[in-house]
């Protein structure tokens, strides 16, 4: 027996009820049974709705998506949503089914045609100003475009392929379109690192700076910093991020917390970085929480966001952190030092199995360290002495 409902007492008549049921007579007399059928039409209605709903997600819910499974550095989030929203404003709160290759293109010669003519603009106040001008590695826009669609490609990559009902959320990457065409071409690695000459001219540099009678721009800060990156091989946050909490003298070790591949590395301190790190210690605010401290903001760690355009404008030759990186790494490999242990002091990951079982010390890194700073010092012996 099937009893069927067909609606409230108080809210239907009896002539209406009477044809409600004459239908569902006939529909059982054909072994269709009522309630099942509303029940399939129910689910099919709200399986339509979630799927629409699904294909319905916009730039902004693909956000924030992409930035929940991620979880990325502060720093590399903040300036992920902050390329995006700059460069893709208007966008945020359109589906993404809606983004099409034409509005790539479209967009992409935009963002280049914006920034140049910014940078323009700028170029021409600071000279109205009797001003030094900025000089950009590249005037026409075109790092800040491939930025902005690298992440937004990253972006949407990261929900495509969902599926509802069994079909993806998306079928193409309409940033594709870039790759397809050759506009977008893939970043090379770079392989810039400062030779010997280079490093000598660093180091005399360095030396100079100490000097008591030295009336330049650069910084005791920039100094220190600058020598840090070279001797350890350490990444530009990482130095940057170094609390006096993770410098301990007893066991002449420091230690970075805030690394790139979420994993504290811990370096014994040699004769430069010991000495840095004393006289920073005898020299500090008492509320200092950072070897680079904020002069501005004391819980944060300096910016040194101008160090490098300071020391580079002085020595005339343009690097970046990590070409000193690459230079740490390049001497290691012309000293000999094995593969293992030059990754080991960079911090990266182990790169096989066995060698995820064999735990890295400081004691282990400390001839490699000596070693390679030997190496980058050479002749600066002033540099080490402690009257620096």
């Amino acid at each position: 027996m099937v009893s069927v409902t067909l609606g409230k007492v108080e809210l239907i008549s009896t002539a209406d009820a009477r044809a409600k049921a004459k239908v569902v007579l006939a529909k059982l007399s054909e072994g269709i049974n009522p309630n099942q059928e509303r029940i399939a039409a129910a689910v099919s209605k709200k399986r339509a709705e979630e799927f629409i709903k699904a294909r319905s997600i916009t730039l902004t819910g693909a956000l924030d998506q992409y930035l929940n499974l991620k979880q990325l550095k502060p720093k590399t989030e903040k300036d992920l949503r902050e390329t995006i929203n700059r460069n893709f404003g208007e966008w945020m709160l359109r589906p993404l089914l809606e983004l099409t290759r034409e509005m790539v293109l479209e967009r992409f010669s935009a963002i280049k045609a914006r920034v140049k003519r910014n940078r323009e603009r700028t170029s021409e106040r600071l000279q109205a100003e009797g001003k030094r001008t900025v000089t950009y590695k590249s005037v026409d826009g075109i790092g800040e475009a491939q930025r902005a669609f690298r992440y937004l490609s990253a972006v949407i990559r990261s929900v495509m392929n969902d599926e509802v009902d069994g079909e993806p959320l998306l079928t193409r990457n309409p940033v594709d379109v870039l790759r397809d065409k050759k506009i977008r071409k893939s970043l090379q690695p770079r392989e810039r690192y400062l030779n010997e000459d280079q490093l000598d001219r660093l180091f005399e540099f360095m030396t100079e700076r100490s000097h008591p009678e030295y009336k330049g721009r650069v910084t005791r800060d920039d100094a220190d910093f600058i020598v840090l990156l070279a001797t350890t091989g350490m990444r530009l946050e990482e130095v940057r991020q170094i609390k006096w909490a993770d410098v301990d003298f007893r066991g002449d070790v420091f230690r970075a917390e805030d690394t790139k591949n979420h994993r504290a590395h811990t370096l014994p301190m040699t004769g430069v970085t010991r000495r840095i790190f004393l006289r920073r210690n005898a020299t500090k605010p008492n509320s200092a929480v950072y070897v680079f401290q904020s002069i501005r903001e004391i819980d944060q760690p300096a910016s040194m966001s101008r160090t490098f355009e300071r020391v580079t404008k002085e020595l005339g030759f343009e690097f970046s952190p990590h070409d000193l990186r690459r230079t740490f790494a390049t001497i290691a490999s012309e000293m000999g030092v094995d593969i293992e242990k030059i990754a080991a002091a960079l911090n990266h990951k182990k790169r096989n199995v066995t060698a995820g079982y064999i735990q890295t010390t400081a004691n282990m890194l400390r001839g490699t360290m000596e070693t390679i700073e030997t190496v980058i010092l050479r002749k600066w012996e002033i540099y080490q002495s402690e009257a620096n």
